[in-house]
């Protein structure tokens, strides 16, 4: 019988393994840039944006507001060298990712609230008065 095997491979880890191999940059720390998952919604009095940051904390997140365009930006940093370490496989590397985007409505940046919980960054931006859905009376004169 013969015994096969299949092996799953990203094309990322393709293209990883290429450099590594051309450049000889085995064991060197590379900085990788990605992109995260957001979902953005809007209720009557804000804006909603949910991204995904697995292996991310707060600590490692900014997130900034400027001309109505919200940027979430975030980095890891590898631990520090070892002289004392000889890695035989080091697949963890630094990574950073940013991602800016339009926000359909002029929101209140100083009344934003953020929170992070199990690798997803949610972000509450209050709407501005001026841009809430308003319903305004008709009034009817009476003779």
């Amino acid at each position: 019988m013969n015994d096969r095997r299949i092996t799953v491979v990203r094309p990322s880890q393709i293209f990883d393994t290429f450099l590594d191999e051309f450049f000889n940059t085995s064991g060197l720390s590379t900085m990788i840039s990605s992109q995260i998952d957001i979902d953005m919604y809007e209720t009557d009095s804000s804006v909603v944006v949910k991204a995904k940051a697995p292996g991310y904390t707060e600590d490692h997140v900014n997130i900034t507001i400027e001309d109505n365009v919200l940027t979430i930006e975030g980095k890891v940093e590898d631990e520090k060298k070892d002289e004392n370490k000889k890695y035989h496989l080091k697949e963890m590397r630094s990574e950073s990712f940013i991602r800016s985007i339009t926000l359909p409505s002029r929101v209140d940046a100083e009344k934003a609230d953020a929170s992070f919980e199990n690798g997803v960054i949610t972000i509450t931006l209050p709407k501005l008065e001026e841009v809430k859905p308003k319903t305004i009376a008709i009034k009817t004169s009476k003779k």
